[in-house]
């Protein structure tokens, strides 16, 4: 028997599976050439930040909550507050920051704490 004849169009369908293929590889290996970085960069903002805190010592300090402000947000009807503090750190460092939190009260002043 003699080897049958390839169908008409066969060799042509071939190519174009192999050219599809290829494409596809291409516009893949483009998004995650493109796509992985700026992951990087823009989804985990403070990775680094976050693991350091995450699986770092842990520490504790005494402070003193300086503000109390409500805000022009509210999340489900409930109004968030603006909270500053001020602490010092063990190495006699003293820090400011600010806070969030739906619904007012809810935070401990330390004793001999007042509020401004």
């Amino acid at each position: 028997m003699s080897a049958s004849p390839d169908r008409p169009g066969a060799s042509l369908a071939r190519e174009a599976e192999a050219i599809t293929f290829v494409m596809c590889l291409i516009v893949g290996l483009g998004f995650i050439g493109l796509g992985a970085p700026l992951m990087i960069v823009f989804f985990p903002w403070n990775l680094g930040k976050d693991l350091r805190l995450s699986w770092g010592k842990r520490a504790e300090a005494n402070g003193a909550i300086i503000r109390e402000a409500e805000t022009d947000v509210s999340v489900n009807d409930v109004t968030v507050y603006r909270y500053e503090f001020r602490f010092t750190d063990a190495q006699g460092r003293e820090w400011t920051g600010a806070c969030h939190k739906s619904g007012a009260g809810g935070l401990p002043q330390p004793a001999g704490a007042h509020k401004r």
